[in-house]
């Protein structure tokens, strides 16, 4: 069975291109001031520890997109919008 959650789907998300995953934790950290590392992914991802909610707020927002393209609802040449994924992560999450 495959395990879909807000972090592998983020994880999905980040290295649908081939790009490791490092990059898009890279990314994380210096976007959001932390130091998370693979160990946190792995926790998250299991349920054993939960991130904060600044961590699924940035992690939503790029799921929205995705999970939108993949679903077949909007497609690339569709406009992107990133202050609507932000409202709308924060939205979910506040």
């Amino acid at each position: 069975m495959t395990e879909t959650n807000l972090i592998s789907t983020w994880i999905e998300a980040s290295t649908q291109c081939g790009e490791p995953i490092k990059l898009a934790l890279d990314q994380l950290n210096s976007d959001l001031g932390t130091r998370y590392g693979h160990n946190h992914l792995s926790m998250w991802r299991r349920g054993v520890r939960q991130p904060s909610t600044r961590v699924v707020s940035y992690m939503l927002e790029r799921c929205l997109h995705y999970a939108l393209l993949q679903s077949g609802l909007i497609n690339a040449a569709s406009p992107d919008s990133d202050e609507i994924y932000a409202r709308l992560a924060q939205r979910l999450t506040t």
